[in-house]
């Protein structure tokens, strides 16, 4: 900004305003003082010049002055708008940042929610697999303990239990196992001679004879001779034949345990 120059008054041999309009001027007898009145006059007018040409020049200042201001307005507008216009620019901004931001966590909520409900999913099916599995080798303890107390039982059947007679010194208790021996064989030896006698007193004589259809006609018969049947017994099958036929005994493992999970 241009400095305006400061106007100072121009002193007139000390007069002041009242004593320029009081100033009397000798008359002489053609009237006042032409001398004095053309000095006072020039004085006056070159007062006046330099007053004008300061004036001139002040107003051509303010002139130059008022335009700076203007276009000082002006750019102020100017920057005022730009402003204006980058505050709405970084308002809009700002908004659109706070919705990406928004949708970004609801998005990645909605993922980790999605996520999370995968992974319980997957809990709670591994869980019941779990489950399933501590249920199934239950029931296979409970099935083979069971098995396993069935077998002793048998094996306890089959095996002979003898009282001991701790009266009894060794050599009379081999004795007395030798005697029982003995008379179990001779019982069933008996027995066999008992039953193989009466099939000899039963069985009717038959005539030999060298005739090819009287032989064929007795073999006939005797095929058709209902044999008497022998007293059967519930004989309990001994270890070594259950261990030689495994056919024979139930297998304990009769199922499938799952062992794969997904």
């Amino acid at each position: 900004m241009p400095k305006f120059m400061q106007i100072t008054e121009i002193p007139m041999a000390q007069m002041t305003p009242n004593e320029l309009s009081e100033r009397e001027f000798t008359r002489s007898i053609r009237g006042y003082n032409t001398a004095e009145v053309d000095e006072y006059i020039n004085r006056i007018v070159e007062n006046y010049a330099k007053l004008y040409r300061e004036n001139i020049a002040l107003t051509q200042r303010l002139a130059e002055a008022e335009a700076l201001l203007i276009a000082s307005e002006s750019e102020e507008t100017r920057v005022r708008k730009t402003l204006e216009t980058a505050k709405k620019a970084g308002d809009a901004v700002i908004e659109e940042a706070y919705t990406r931001a928004d949708d970004i966590i609801a998005s990645v909520k909605s993922n980790c929610d999605a996520i999370l409900k995968g992974f319980r999913d997957k809990v709670e099916a591994q869980k019941k697999a779990l489950s399933d599995i501590e249920k199934t080798v239950s029931e296979f303890k409970s099935e083979l303990f069971e098995k396993y107390r069935l077998h002793i039982e048998l094996i306890e059947q089959l095996t002979p239990v003898y009282e001991l007679d701790e009266t009894l010194t060794p050599d009379d208790y081999v004795e007395s196992i030798v005697s029982e021996l003995k008379n179990d064989i001779a019982s069933q030896h008996g027995a066999k001679n008992g039953t193989a006698s009466d099939k000899e007193s039963d069985t009717p004589e038959v005539e030999l004879t060298t005739d090819k259809d009287a032989f064929l006609s007795v073999s006939e018969a005797a095929k058709e001779t209902p044999q008497p049947e022998k007293n059967k017994k519930n004989k309990v099958p001994s270890v070594m034949s259950l261990l030689d036929e495994p056919d024979a005994v139930e297998p304990i493992f009769d199922f499938d345990l799952p062992v794969s999970f997904k």
